[in-house]
């Protein structure tokens, strides 16, 4: 492969990989000729062809690239409008929407084994929810709401990171 250096009165040279010129006629391109074009040269004894090179494609970039770039973001909020890309929440839950996301396996065994007291909800960040459990854990209603609550989060499917909005 070589490079169109100069084009002066119908010859084109053409500098090569290995640092040789070789001198073609306008008439032997298959194409418009201009300087810089990246070309391959085609010879025989009375003949010389020169043919534009196709630009090389590139690679597609796989998941470490994408990781190493930056990575890729997941719109929780589902904001479409907004481009709006901040740190990723820290701490046993964050909010989306009106719904919490907490870990999967901490909440339902709060709910389920200390859901009278509403662990679960003081978990998941309600704490207004679990005072009224506090309130009303002698009636042993807020102990089968919480298995009721741990069952159905235990049935829920967890994204990647182990995590559920309650």
């Amino acid at each position: 492969m070589g490079k169109i250096i100069k084009i002066e009165n119908d010859i084109i040279t053409v500098g090569n990989e290995d640092g040789s010129l070789t001198e073609v006629r306008v008439d032997d391109c298959n194409f418009n000729p201009n300087v810089g074009d990246e070309v391959n040269i085609f010879s025989s004894e009375n003949k010389s062809v020169c043919v534009k090179a196709e630009p090389k494609k590139e690679e597609k970039s796989d998941i470490a690239d994408m990781v190493k770039s930056g990575g890729i973001n997941i719109n929780l909020s589902q904001n479409q409008g907004s481009n709006n890309v901040g740190p990723v929440p820290e701490g046993p839950y964050y909010n989306v929407g009106s719904k919490h996301a907490v870990n999967k396996i901490p909440y339902v065994l709060f709910a389920i084994l200390l859901g009278n007291i509403g662990v679960h909800k003081f978990y998941a960040g309600k704490p207004g929810q679990g005072v009224i459990y506090l309130l009303f854990c002698w009636t042993w209603i807020p102990w089968l709401i919480g298995v009721i609550e741990g069952i159905v989060a235990a049935c829920q499917k967890e994204d990647c990171n182990g995590r559920i909005l309650v």
